[in-house]
């Protein structure tokens, strides 16, 4: 009888997760973006997605990962894993995003073998992995908006091995923020050369999928 409750228990938790973790009002179009997203990461080579994944007290809604990710940089090219991570927030503040970009970043580490760098070395490939942590919120206030898109991640957080991506997608405007640009003369020797082809990366796989007419 006691395993039969603690089954129950358990089978409730799965139920009730997703549920708990519905804090964006407007399902229809946050069910729309990440079915449209997934499914191009499935084009991209995407074979492991998961769903309502915990990792600490974060919740991800989907957690997606492409293996041996390359990006172009001249003559050489890096090679790794990208990993995407899906999480809805009720509101954003760039502290709030700063924390789950982090939390992340974290998780992702625990997921990629170090002889994936030993790999990437082998091909001539510079060993990199991605992490976009992209947050889903209905709505986005101007100050967050502009803050994004001139705040290097590097300033906070800088790992030889790992580039740190975050990403909002604001429900309301069906719009991504993200770092887009340098805000001053130094940022343009902050990582520029990876983050010029980080960009097209993020519209390429990341934007909404346009309604059909």
């Amino acid at each position: 009888m006691i395993q039969a409750i603690r089954a129950d228990q358990a089978e409730s938790s799965k139920v009730n997760a997703p549920r708990l973790q519905e804090l964006c009002r407007d399902r229809q179009t946050l069910d729309h973006y990440l079915d449209g997203t997934l499914n191009r990461l499935k084009q991209q080579g995407c074979l492991d997605i998961q769903q309502n994944v915990m990792s600490g007290s974060q919740f991800f809604n989907y957690v997606a990962r492409i293996s041996d990710f390359e990006l172009p940089f001249g003559p050489l090219s890096t090679r790794g894993d990208a990993i995407f991570l899906f999480s809805e927030f009720a509101s954003l503040t760039m502290p709030i995003l700063q924390q789950f970009s982090g939390e992340c970043l974290q998780w992702a580490r625990g997921q990629v073998k170090p002889k994936a760098a030993g790999q990437a070395f082998y091909n001539f490939r510079v060993p990199t992995h991605l992490c976009f942590a992209i947050a889903l919120v209905d709505q986005l206030d101007a100050e967050t908006k502009a803050t994004i898109q001139k705040a290097n991640p590097i300033d906070r957080r800088v790992d030889m091995l790992w580039y740190e991506v975050p990403v909002i997608f604001g429900l309301s405007d069906n719009q991504l923020y993200y770092y887009s640009e340098p805000a001053n003369f130094f940022d343009h020797f902050k990582g520029e050369i990876a983050w010029k082809q980080i960009r097209p990366v993020i519209q390429q796989l990341l934007s909404p999928v346009p309604d059909q007419p």
